[in-house]
């Protein structure tokens, strides 16, 4: 596919190619902890076994959708997504349908529908994503540099766990514990070539914008590279994060990464609940450049999983 193929002209309905995906571990998280919910682990919730990794897997629709809308999709391009179960070995198939829309001053809001599904139909990822498609007539649109505030809740001054591997001790993520607007950060990290090509032989997904060259220079990160949630839930204050289920994801991209620059990452308690008889947070991450610029900002909701034991949730 070419990068960029939609237009102002783009009509309802129409369906982006898909692509297929076995699902498979990132990691070999049977050298890992045992308390892991990629591990057989999650049987004691009601699960067949481990689970793949959530924001690998949507990756695969963000893949998509950046062939489709090229460079605006750094700066105009946001996704929602609900990760249900998955476990490695399924083969997923991506789904993208145009479903609105919407003329604005700069160009054309095109809002789809996006899914992953399982062989047997039923759904691995469900959700929605939105872009801005410039008039063709409009002068190119700079990035424009975004901050977020860094205002909260200090309960701790400095991180927790530091550089390196984490230790096998962690503190459970419990509904009590948890502090709403309560701020960790900033966790620096940088995501080097080798791990970048690991990372590229992992997900199979090869365009230049990811493996040579990209409209910003050289080669960007993949959207998953520049997460940040679990890196600065786990430092900063829990260690290691293995009783809490990932449910839900809104990701906002603002800039692309280029690979092998520090990033810092952040992250903010949004909000605490029960849902459905589960206790649940809601959380707000960032990543930034070394200017104090946002790569991407996520908006996710965890199940507090170590206050549920015992309870087959599915």
């Amino acid at each position: 596919m070419i990068l960029g193929t939609a237009s102002t002209l783009t009509p309802v309905d129409y369906r982006l190619p898909s692509k297929q995906w076995r699902a498979a571990f990132r990691w070999d998280w049977n050298e890992k902890w045992e308390q892991n919910m990629h591990r057989d682990y999650a049987k004691k919730f009601g699960y067949k076994g481990g689970l793949v990794e959530g924001d690998v897997v949507f990756e695969h629709i963000i893949d998509i959708l950046i062939q489709f809308f090229g460079e605006p999709w750094y700066g105009e391009g946001e996704i929602f997504v609900k990760v249900l179960p998955i476990y490695e070995g399924e083969l997923l198939t991506t789904g993208a349908v145009v479903k609105e829309r919407k003329e604005e001053e700069r160009g054309v809001r095109l809002s789809l529908e996006v899914w992953m599904s399982k062989e047997d139909g039923k759904p691995g990822v469900i959700g929605n994503a939105s872009c801005l498609v410039p008039w063709p007539s409009a002068s190119p649109q700079k990035v424009k540099p975004v901050k977020l505030s860094h205002e909260g809740i200090w309960t701790r001054k400095e991180p927790r766990f530091g550089p390196g591997p984490l230790p096998e001790e962690y503190t459970p993520i419990t509904y009590d514990a948890a502090v709403v607007g309560e701020i960790m950060g900033p966790i620096e990290f940088t995501i080097s070539e080798a791990s970048h090509k690991k990372h590229t032989a992992f997900q199979q997904i090869y365009h230049r914008w990811f493996t040579e060259e990209s409209p910003w220079g050289g080669p960007i990160l993949y959207p998953f590279e520049t997460w940040c949630q679990a890196r600065v839930h786990s430092r900063w204050k829990y260690g290691r994060i293995n009783e809490a289920l990932y449910a839900s994801a809104r990701w906002k991209f603002y800039k692309p990464a280029p690979v092998g620059e520090p990033l810092f990452g952040w992250m903010h308690v949004a909000d605490k609940y029960m849902k459905r008889g589960k206790p649940y947070i809601l959380t707000d991450s960032w990543t930034e450049d070394a200017k104090g610029h946002v790569i991407m900002h996520a908006r996710e909701e965890l199940v507090l999983m170590h206050e549920i034991k015992g309870m087959k949730i599915r």
